[in-house]
């Protein structure tokens, strides 16, 4: 159930740029995740870049959404690998949006140790909240796992200059071995301003495996072009004592 983190590695390049009026048209972003069930103590990374076909305006609202709110198209590339366990692979994927209806449209295609894909159809119901329906499909060394999910997304203005991000999904999976894994989870970010967010979400996961997920992350933007970011995820197993946790840092750099 976990989600990688995009995590900037070259942040401090950004010394030598200069932001571009609320305006870019690629990032370049980096990740570093460990996460240790006391059992195995996972060390992965993840460097990757998006470019924007039209390129994203920022002129309202947080920093961080600016993608999401101007309806940006896109293409992203990443490469991935878990030290630990000896895996890779090469991400590839893209984002569509039709401004006119509001519709849109993303896949993901993952090839190396971790072979698979995800696509997802859906559509702006206004400006500012989404919903999306995904489909995945997953094959690892072990076996393969499939299924489909539900995420609605919706970023409120605040009359004093803050804002409020609520999301919510839904997912069901199952794989080679008949079990089947269900997940719900609620998120949501505060933004103090256009610079700073304070996340908190909630996953409770069940099936054969039942499990609770807390988490907390922050972003921090250094200038308009340069983040950091950083969370903390704890998971807790019903049935055993081996319980998770994950830690990421890092940060985005555009131009």
């Amino acid at each position: 159930m976990k989600k990688i983190v995009a995590l900037n590695l070259v942040a401090l390049a950004a010394m030598g740029m200069t932001a571009q009026a609320n305006a870019y048209q690629a990032e370049i972003n980096g990740a570093y995740m460990n996460m240790d069930n006391d059992v195995v103590d996972n060390d992965m990374y993840q460097v990757g870049g998006e470019f924007y076909v039209d390129g994203v305006q920022a002129n309202s609202g947080p920093f961080v959404e600016a993608a999401f709110l101007d309806q940006a198209t896109s293409l992203r590339a990443s490469y991935l690998n878990n030290d630990t366990a000896d895996v890779d692979g090469v991400v590839l994927g893209g984002r569509f949006v039709d401004k006119n209806s509001g519709l849109l449209f993303e896949a993901d295609a993952t090839t190396g140790d971790l072979e698979g894909y995800q696509v997802g159809l859906g559509m702006y119901i206004d400006t500012h909240s989404t919903i999306t329906a995904q489909y995945y499909d997953q094959q690892d060394s072990a076996e393969l796992a499939s299924g489909y999910g539900v995420t609605y997304k919706n970023l409120m203005t605040n009359n004093n200059g803050t804002y409020f991000n609520m999301e919510a999904s839904a997912q069901y999976l199952d794989n080679d071995f008949d079990e089947e894994f269900n997940s719900f989870e609620v998120a949501g970010d505060y933004y103090f301003n256009k610079m700073m967010g304070l996340g908190l979400n909630v996953a409770v996961n069940g099936g054969d495996i039942d499990s609770t997920e807390y988490g907390i992350n922050g972003s921090m933007f250094l200038a308009q072009n340069v983040t950091l970011e950083a969370s903390l995820t704890q998971e807790d197993f019903d049935d055993t004592n081996q319980d998770e946790t994950s830690f990421l840092v890092g940060g985005k750099v555009r131009f």
